[in-house]
Parts: structure tokens; sequence; C-alpha cells
């Protein structure tokens, strides 16, 4: 046999095991966080692979994963092909300000008036021009146009480039380095 075809197994096993200590984190993360005596609801253990819960896919996994910090939203960004950053502006002084009107807890309402918008475009030289005003924080979203909006990245996916909910998912996990989107007891 070949060493050209032992690589792609050799890489493949390299890549299982890089995710395996990625997941590792997330769950040592999740099982040591500080005792709160509520077990139940959101605050219940991860379910194990092999059950029913723990077989689910992870939907929020790449919504949490783009939010994670600056390089996690660039990668998604450029993976939604919007490379160009024309402004960035707190959310009171761009279209996604139409929340704020909403009748909410005044501090709550002003601290989302502060959070950070972009307005991407994508290049000049792309088949399709797409100018997206992008709440960093929550995810929401409105074209430049006002045509099309909406409250995630994985949404955002989903309109740029015409595909399912769990392709767009999928995408946006490899543009960060996953092969695709976890199950939920893959995240224990």
């Amino acid at each position: 046999m070949s060493a050209a075809a032992l690589a792609p197994d050799r890489r493949a096993r390299i890549q299982a095991a890089w995710d395996k200590r990625r997941f590792a984190r997330i769950a040592s993360a999740w099982e040591n966080r500080k005792p709160h005596g509520l077990d139940t609801g959101i605050f219940a253990p991860l379910p194990r692979r092999g059950i029913k819960a723990g077989e689910q896919i992870a939907w929020a996994f790449p919504e949490e994963l783009t939010k994670q910090d600056e390089g996690h939203m660039a990668r998604a960004m450029v993976a939604l092909g919007l490379t160009r950053r024309l402004m960035t502006a707190p959310r009171c002084g761009t279209p996604l300000w139409y929340e704020a009107r909403l009748p909410q807890v005044n501090a709550l309402r002003d601290d989302k008036l502060e959070w950070p918008v972009l307005l991407m475009a994508s290049a000049m030289e792309a088949p399709e021009q797409h100018a997206v005003w992008v709440c960093t924080v929550s995810g929401d979203w409105i074209t430049g146009s006002h045509g099309a909006r909406g409250r995630s990245f994985v949404s955002l996916g989903q309109y740029i480039w015409a595909v399912s909910e769990f392709e767009a998912a999928r995408r946006l996990c490899r543009a960060s380095g996953y092969r695709g989107v976890p199950r939920v007891g893959d995240l224990r």
C-alpha cells in the first residue's frame, strides 16, 4: 500500500482525535460548573449518546460557536461570503433597532441598544451582492434593502447559501474547524 493511500486515513484519525479533545473540553467545562442544586430543566446534565435525547442534533452549537469570539465570527463571515466590513455601529443606530420598541425591562432594552452591529457586504467579484446588518451578540440580521431578516447566523446562512437549516449549520461548523454539527451526546 502506498504512502498516499494511508494519508487520508491518518488525517481522519487525527481529526477525530482533535474533535474528541475539543468536545472533552466543552464537557469538562459543563461538568465542572459551580454547583447550583438544580439538576432539572436547562441545568440537567447533558444526555449520553445511545439514548434518544443524546442522538438529537445540537442545533444551538453552530450559533454559540459563531458568537464565541471574534475569530470564529470572522471565519463565519468569510464562509458566508461577507468579506467587507463597511461600518460598525451600536444597535440603536441601525435598522435592527425595531426590537427596542418592544415593551421590555428598561435595563434589558438599554443594554440591547448598545450591542455592536456590523454592516457586512460581499466582495465586488461575487456573483450575488449582499449587504447585511448583523448583530454580533444576538445573531439578528437584516438585509440592506430590508427585504429579508432573521434571528440567527444559521438563518443568515440559509438565506445566503439557499440551503436547508441543517446544511447551513453544518457549513458554519465547518468554517470553525468541525466536521459537522455534533449530536447532543457528543458534547458530554
